[in-house]
């Protein structure tokens, strides 16, 4: 069995953004099998969820992650995460590995493969809500599709935490134009940011809508990533009705976007509004129906996604190869 740590996942991924997400949507037109993810409520501490998936040709999997706030006082990790491995032919397990990158990494290559297929292939401004690594990695993931952005604003809470992420990306990408804002200081700001945007991520957890969804302008692709409970909102009702709706899995966004499941609840969609999943977007790609979502260039495309372990497993079973090629891993 190979242990492989989070500096040893960085380096199998690093400069692997299109073989990455090349992969992950191989993934989703495999075969799979996917269970429902199991939810143990710790008492004082937090969640802790086990997420398992089998998918054809590649492993049999299971993360288990952890939601632990007051871990932050502590200087770890807020959301510790592992995925073991298994031959899914033998059933031994192969792989045990650090998985808090990983799930970064895969949250970002799910909105690429949304952009992709729905954002306008011409977008030259990027709008990123959220400031940590998070927001980070999904500026790389959204350049390694879009390689037509030209302006990415950085738009957070804290000015400083802003200022920070812009000031490394623009080390990273000395040849685009980066800008941040704080969103409570400066509405104006932001208002003209998000009126001017192709693309908006949204990387926050936070229980209140980022902007009025009436700031959208036409044409824009929206990637919102950061709530994953029914009480958590990053997007307002305006925003749903004006747009074309998909998610990574109907059943995970059913049961944990705050803001699709209060606007079935109250009527302001139907489940009929989702229109694709990322396993119908692929699909609908390779079959060059993808105006089943995206009907005209005026048309705002919303992916709102909560985390698989599709992606997970997907994944994990990349940094693995690169690994072994690599010669990265501790047998154990």
């Amino acid at each position: 069995m190979r242990y492989i740590n989070e500096d040893q996942v960085l380096e199998a991924t690093k400069n692997e953004w299109s073989n990455i997400i090349n992969d992950l949507e191989r993934s989703f037109v495999a075969k799979t099998i996917t269970p429902e993810r199991t939810s143990i409520q710790v008492p004082n501490a937090g969640a802790s969820l086990f997420m398992p998936c089998w998918i054809e040709d590649a492993n049999v999997g299971i993360k288990l992650v952890s939601v632990r706030p007051e871990n932050a006082k502590k200087g770890l990790s807020t959301v510790p995460a592992t995925i073991i491995l298994l031959d899914a032919e033998t059933g031994a397990t192969e792989a045990l590995l650090q998985a808090t990158t990983i799930t970064l990494i895969r949250t970002a290559g799910l909105s690429a493969i949304a952009t992709r297929h729905l954002a306008n292939p011409k977008s030259s401004t990027l709008v990123i809500f959220g400031a940590g690594n998070q927001a980070r990695y999904h500026v790389q993931a959204m350049l390694a599709v879009l390689p037509s952005i030209k302006r990415v604003t950085i738009c957070n809470r804290s000015r400083q935490n802003a200022d920070k992420l812009a000031s490394t990306l623009r080390v990273e990408h000395p040849e685009l134009e980066f800008s941040a804002l704080a969103t409570s200081e400066d509405p104006e700001a932001t208002q003209a940011a998000v009126s001017e945007a192709d693309v908006i991520c949204t990387t926050t957890n936070s229980n209140q809508p980022l902007f009025p969804g009436s700031w959208l302008k036409e044409g824009a692709h929206l990637n919102c990533i950061g709530s994953y409970t029914p009480q958590m909102h990053e997007f307002d009702a305006e925003a749903i009705t004006r747009s074309r709706i998909t998610v990574d899995t109907y059943e995970g966004c059913l049961e944990e976007s705050g803001e699709l499941i209060q606007a079935l609840d109250q009527g302001i969609i139907r489940k009929s509004d989702l229109l694709a999943d990322l396993h119908e977007i692929c699909q609908y790609s390779k079959s060059n129906a993808l105006d089943k979502i995206r009907r005209h260039e005026q048309d705002i495309t919303l992916f709102k996604c909560v985390g698989t372990a599709i992606a997970d497993v997907s994944l994990a079973s990349f940094v693995l190869k690169k690994c072994e090629q690599l010669g990265l891993g501790m047998t154990i």
